[in-house]
């Protein structure tokens, strides 16, 4: 569902959405890639994919990259390389 909404913010202007929806928009991913359930390290299923691109769907909508960073801070110490695959995020957006 993130995905979708991220889609729709980035179609805004196209699709013409008041700015009230556009924030809820925000507000929703927001939200829900703040809640203790996407967390690291409260992962689901050990799949640290799902909350990664929500949390990288949100720091595109906000430029907050906070819970990003934190995924990257909390890592193990011997962990040099992370990959975040997500096809329509550029790397600036995430950094």
């Amino acid at each position: 569902m993130a995905r979708a909404l991220y889609y729709a913010w980035r179609a805004r202007d196209e699709l013409q959405l008041p700015a009230s929806t556009v924030d809820r928009i925000v507000q929703c991913v927001t939200s829900v890639a703040r809640s203790p359930f996407f967390r690291y390290p409260n992962v689901r299923l050990n799949q640290i994919n799902f909350a990664a691109e929500l949390q990288a769907c949100a720091a595109s909508m906000t430029g907050e990259t906070t819970l990003l960073r934190h995924v990257l801070d909390t890592l193990a110490g011997n962990v040099r390389t992370v990959v975040l695959l997500h096809p329509t995020v550029e790397f600036d957006e995430i950094l």
